[in-house]
């Protein structure tokens, strides 16, 4: 009862009910319920004092790297861009300049393969970075965290249509040992929705400092985040999610 109990707070509503209550529905497997209930808002630039926070999935050929701004103060996504076969630099070169337009905002990039030296590459040059690096139990949160947050109607996008087409074919299964496995599946992407549950992890991780972010700040001053990182310059360290 216990663990029954843990899992109906921590596992999204449509995992709970069929593997606890054995509520085979249509769409079963679908992870995300309520993705059309936080649909709302519409995507737009930077405004003067609002403060966000940046999801980046990164891919080169088959899959798309895809980029996802949220604001930190109304939890909508405020922008999103998809793209591919684009070389590595070029795809630095992009995140940096979006961050900036979005006042320095904060990235937090997949950081798993080719990804990471991208991610200490960003740090190098001053910004502020969560690696976040894929494994089954880190994706895991990641997904079971923005499932929660659509679920309970916290967070809200605008109409997507390559963002609602992954979120509603989404699905997960379990493994022989009982593990659960988030996935698209096979042959779909979901570049979109890695890219937004990015995005709100970062929500939480830098919800803490949204007060003292002041943005933007007048030319020649120094960031919020700036501040932080030079008092850190000699650390130079990434921090990682595990």
């Amino acid at each position: 009862a216990e663990e029954q109990e843990k899992a109906k707070k921590t596992l999204p509503q449509a995992v709970y009910e069929q593997e606890y209550l054995a509520r085979f529905l249509d769409g079963q497997g679908q992870v995300f319920k309520g993705i059309k209930d936080c649909m709302n808002g519409k995507l737009e630039e930077p405004v003067l004092g609002k403060s966000y926070v940046m999801g980046v999935d990164l891919a080169k050929y088959e899959d798309y790297t895809a980029i996802t701004i949220m604001d930190m103060t109304s939890f909508n996504v405020v922008y999103f861009e998809r793209f591919n076969q684009i070389d590595w630099e070029f795809q630095r070169q992009k995140i940096k300049a979006i961050s900036k337009r979005y006042f320095d905002c904060p990235i937090v990039i997949d950081s798993t393969g080719v990804g990471n030296p991208i991610a200490e590459s960003l740090v190098r040059e001053g910004h502020r970075v969560i690696a976040y690096k894929y494994t089954n139990a880190s994706k895991k949160f990641l997904i079971e965290n923005l499932a929660l947050k659509i679920q309970r109607r916290e967070i809200s996008y605008p109409y997507i249509k390559e963002l609602i087409n992954e979120l509603e074919i989404f699905g997960y299964e379990f493994t022989q040992s009982g593990n659960i496995i988030y996935s698209a599946p096979q042959g779909y992407h979901d570049d979109c929705v890695n890219s937004l549950a990015l995005a709100v992890h970062g929500l939480g991780h830098y919800q803490r400092d949204i007060e003292a972010i002041k943005a933007p700040y007048p030319e020649g001053s120094m960031g919020f985040y700036e501040q932080q990182l030079k008092l850190k310059e000699e650390e130079k360290e990434l921090e990682y999610f595990i």
